[in-house]
């Protein structure tokens, strides 16, 4: 069912199968005496450690002491521990022959492989060759069926659908994020959830955001521009970015927060972030999961203070203005089942979700978008000249329907999505294929190899944004002219749209991501006035995969002069 051989003849010989069949017997039996050596190991650092702990009593304690309560403490937590690490492979072991085909090394080994390693194409890509399209591995203790196939993608898409399966995250994750928050709930309360958000992120609703979002990003972008005006001083787009999500997303919730607020959450969403590569994933004070859920109080704190200032202005103006230009105005009249309104904790807590959302993938996506500009000067070009057709003030009609706009960012989030993998957890055993997966197996899909995916997309490695466009755009045409290579269209259309397995960036299901159209507003305003108003030059440019995939890039702005700039649109 996973193969990722490709046959010569409508169907393969008698001979080719038992070769088959007797690899795949090889490859479980390998697979099995991976577990039984793994859980003789796991005993073995048990008694060795327990032997350690005795030696280390008598020598602090003396020999009378080897038997305290602090010696037997440790020693049980350490068998403890090793019986549960035991316990976990056998039962995967009693699975395997139902599991896809991979390897699950030792503990954390492989999530480090995906961390270090920093490339996870590339690794992503051998597990595809050595095992087939679904294969196994391991990310924080966790066994993990990953799928990359649009068929199987499709699947899992709708176990979510029909409420098989329910968002993966690890304990103090949910901790971190609140377990009344739309990516943590499940069944008929997330439902409720979506439906109650949903209508604030939809186009009609996302194209009132835009004034305030566009008087945010021109100020911004002077304020960077006024500070890289030395010819040595370049900008970090990680650091840099972070600033301008974080201005772009507490504006577009509550229209208007001050510096020292925008600072204030910026710390504390630094700290809370950092919990969640937390090693010991308890609350413990002092430690990175005790900062973090302090930290998340305080953001709690303030955004309920900033919700109820919201709600005593709308009091006193009627509310006309802000329900409609704002997210809070919009998500404020939204109501459950029962007919009322959020309450000032659900409003919270999906507030800072919105702000864990959007905040990293946006930063991380325009120091992408800047690389993706250095590189390819021409494409520049092209941007440039259809960023002068634009007439003020800038509509969302005019971003969305912007043919080299959109095309250079489906090409760029085609190649570098800032998340590359997203998860669920079964909530039942589910056959699929030839499979069988048990209840509370997590299962995962590959964002990345998807946009990668030689069927739709040739010559995948290629920045190649003419994918996205029609055969008769000019920037098409002047290719076939100086007669380079054309590539395959992708579509028909230069806008991929949401929710499809072969373009995986926004997930799909019932936890596809809420705020796609809002993220799309935000990446094409962001070029357009960058394009319109300012030179660009890249410094050092390096690609990261963790914990996002973007490049980050050492830049700086300079403003256009006067007589360059007052062509750049029409009044």
């Amino acid at each position: 069912g996973t193969s990722s051989y490709r046959y010569s003849r409508p169907y393969p010989s008698k001979n080719y199968l038992c070769s088959e069949r007797r690899k795949g017997r090889v490859l479980n039996k390998m697979l099995i005496q991976e577990h039984i050596l793994k859980s003789a190991a796991y005993l073995l650092i048990a008694l060795l450690f327990a032997k350690g702990t005795h030696e280390s009593a008598t020598l602090l304690f003396g020999k009378e002491n080897e038997g305290s309560v602090p010696h037997f403490v440790v020693n049980g937590l350490s068998f403890y521990l090793a019986l549960q690490l035991i316990f976990s492979e056998f039962k995967i072991m009693m699975q395997r022959n139902k599991l896809p085909k991979g390897y699950l090394g030792w503990p954390m080994s492989e999530t480090l492989r995906w961390i270090i390693g920093n490339n996870n194409m590339k690794l992503s890509k051998e597990k595809v060759r050595q095992y087939g399209d679904t294969f196994m591995t391991s990310i924080f203790f966790s066994p993990v069926v990953i799928f990359t196939t649009d068929e199987d993608v499709t699947w899992l898409w709708n176990t979510q659908r029909k409420n098989l399966t329910t968002g993966s995250w690890p304990d103090h994750w949910k901790m971190l994020l609140g377990r009344g928050s739309v990516p943590v709930a499940s069944g008929k309360y997330h439902r409720m959830l979506r439906r109650a958000l949903e209508p604030a992120f939809a186009p009609a609703s996302v194209k009132d955001y835009l004034p305030r979002l566009d008087s945010i990003l021109q100020e911004e972008l002077q304020k960077i521009a006024a500070s890289t005006t030395s010819n040595e001083n370049f900008l970090s787009s990680f650091v840099r970015f972070k600033v301008v999500a974080m201005k772009l997303l507490l504006g577009s919730i509550f229209e208007q927060v001050d510096d020292a607020g925008v600072e204030r959450v910026s710390h504390d969403f630094a700290i809370w972030s950092r919990g969640f590569a937390a090693i010991v994933p308890f609350e413990i004070p002092g430690l990175a999961m005790g900062r973090g859920m302090a930290a998340r109080r305080r953001i709690l704190s303030y955004c309920r203070e900033l919700v109820e200032n919201f709600q005593q202005k709308e009091k006193l103006q009627n509310g006309e203005q802000t329900s409609s230009s704002t997210l809070l105005g919009r998500i404020m009249s939204a109501i459950d089942d029962d007919g009322k309104p959020l309450s000032l904790e659900i409003l919270s807590n999906n507030i800072l979700v919105m702000l864990f959302a959007g905040h990293d993938t946006t930063a991380n996506s325009m120091g992408t978008i800047l690389h993706f500009l250095h590189v390819y000067p021409e494409v520049q070009d092209a941007l440039r000249e259809e960023a002068k057709t634009f007439t003020e003030p800038v509509t969302f009609d005019q971003l969305r329907d912007a043919p080299v706009l959109n095309a250079f960012l489906q090409e760029t989030l085609r190649i570098v999505p800032p998340v590359g993998f997203a998860f669920v957890e079964t909530k039942q055993d589910l056959p699929y294929k030839d499979y069988t997966i048990p209840k509370g197996m997590k299962m995962g899909y590959n964002i990345l190899l998807g946009g990668h995916n030689e069927k739709h997309y040739p010559n995948p490695t290629e920045f190649r944004i003419e994918r996205f466009l029609p055969d008769d755009h000019p920037f098409v045409v002047k290719k076939k002219e100086a007669g380079e290579s054309m590539i395959k269209r992708s579509t028909t259309n230069y806008d991929e749209g949401l929710y499809k397995s072969s373009f995986r960036i926004f997930g799909g299901g019932n936890h596809s991501c809420l705020g796609a159209q809002f993220a799309k507003l935000e990446t094409r305003l962001f070029l357009v006035r960058i394009l319109q108003r300012y030179n660009l030059d890249v410094g050092e440019s390096k690609l990261r995969f963790f914990p996002f995939h973007a490049y980050h890039v050492n830049f700086r702005l300079q403003k256009r002069d006067e007589e360059e700039a007052k062509h750049q649109s029409v009044a």
